[in-house]
């Protein structure tokens, strides 16, 4: 086959193959800030399928406050969550403790396995200084609490950043951060503050709520987390579970 002929080959394979790419990614995610969301909501009782981006350029909407518009991933899903009153909603936010023992399917075991080892609400950024879980009103105050915690892969605890952007009894917003870094195999994966997610909770008719979830990594954390995306999708769903009282399926996710 002549050289040429052999490069439009190759080209037309290439063009090919990012066209194929192209069409298997999802939409850009899309947080019910003025919007319907990206990915919709799933019924009530039903364990959401993420969404997933990697190597994402994307604008997060004003509601979120201040993101980074660059991204090593994003991971984003949404359910319906059933009636509730606002404030147990923030109650189950600042309820730290309970997230103790949370499960979720570990993609590198392929079995179900302990998530969360240890978790407690801190009375600052010291990860010593621990105290009972936040109260609903402490939640919707709007100014950063603090806590702590252990999962199965990190290296040490981990201490993270919570406050609410918005707290009324149509609508929720509460952003998490890492304060310090999430490192294992003594490796940085997250160096402080490029963990970033958000829990947007919606009332929607009849008194029923949405929960949308977006969780990110900014470009300061290591390109390593690129690698473990499917690791990352299933501890996002394991904890969107735990929030909507939603128990894991038996079986492995199907996403």
């Amino acid at each position: 086959m002549p050289i040429q002929i052999c490069k439009l080959v190759l080209v037309a394979a290439a063009c090919a193959a990012m066209a194929a790419a192209a069409q298997s990614e999802p939409p850009a995610p899309v947080p019910p800030c003025r919007s319907a969301p990206t990915p919709p909501y799933a019924d009530a009782g039903v364990l959401p399928v993420p969404l997933s981006w990697k190597k994402l350029d994307w604008h997060a909407p004003a509601c979120l406050g201040s993101w980074p518009e660059s991204y090593r991933f994003v991971i984003a899903l949404a359910g319906r969550l059933g009636k509730a009153d606002h404030r147990e909603l923030l109650a189950r936010m600042g309820a730290i403790s309970s997230y103790r023992g949370v499960r979720y399917f570990s993609v590198t075991e392929n079995a179900w396995r302990e998530l969360i080892r240890d978790a407690s609400a801190l009375s600052d950024a010291i990860p010593s200084h621990r105290r009972a879980d936040f109260t609903a009103d402490e939640v919707a105050a709007g100014t950063p609490v603090f806590f702590v915690e252990e999962d199965n892969r990190s290296s040490e605890p981990v201490v993270y950043r919570m406050r609410a952007l918005l707290a009324t009894p149509e609508r929720i917003i509460v952003e998490t951060a890492n304060v310090t870094s999430i490192s294992a195999m003594m490796l940085t994966l997250f160096p402080p503050e490029s963990l970033i997610a958000a829990y947007m909770f919606t009332r929607l008719e009849n008194g029923e709520w949405g929960l949308y979830v977006i969780s990110a990594s900014s470009m300061k954390a290591s390109g390593m987390v690129s690698l473990a995306t499917a690791s990352y999708v299933n501890r996002a769903q394991a904890l969107f579970g735990h929030l909507a009282g939603v128990a894991p399926p038996v079986t492995a996710p199907s996403n």
